[in-house]
């Protein structure tokens, strides 16, 4: 049996698949996914050097390492940016030195 869909889901739907057509389909978006996981991982295995020189700071970091540091988030976007990496190029973190515990 066919589901009905109500015409903001259908339009939600089709949304979807031009968003998706317009990245490459499901190869570009696996690509873009990695791109994202290989960026994470590398500022991962550098947060606790980035935080001990930087304490406080924002960082934007690419697959290629640190773009640029800052003392707002959007100073450090901004300059990225004119550095000429899109927004699923780089990845922004603050630089806390005393992050905040999480209960689970």
């Amino acid at each position: 049996m066919e589901e009905k869909r109500d015409l903001s889901q259908n339009d939600e739907l089709e949304y979807v698949i031009a968003l998706l057509k317009s990245r490459g389909g499901t190869a570009g978006l696996k690509k873009r996914l990695d791109e994202f996981d290989r960026i994470y991982h590398r500022f991962d295995e550098e947060r606790e050097n980035l935080v001990e020189k930087h304490p406080r700071k924002w960082v934007a970091m690419s697959k290629d390492g640190v773009i640029t540091l800052g003392n707002s988030m959007q100073e450090v976007a901004d300059e990225a940016r004119s550095r000429g990496y899109g927004g699923s190029d780089f990845i922004l973190q603050f630089l806390d030195p005393d992050p905040p515990v999480l209960l689970i």
